[in-house]
């Protein structure tokens, strides 16, 4: 695997992460969050709830 899409895989993951622990699933620390794969972090996000910004 090229270096660009590692990296790029380690950011979308990052991003998931970010989005999960700001729905409540986890802390932004939790080390369990690192071992999911890139499928089961994008599997979680699909079914959180997507909040509705508030104008």
């Amino acid at each position: 695997m090229s270096n660009q899409l590692r990296t790029a895989m380690e950011e979308l993951k990052q991003y998931y992460i970010q989005k999960l622990a700001a729905a409540g699933l986890f802390t932004k620390n939790e080390q369990e969050s690192l071992h999911l794969t890139l499928s089961e972090l994008e599997n979680m996000f699909r079914y959180v709830p997507k909040r509705k910004s508030r104008t």
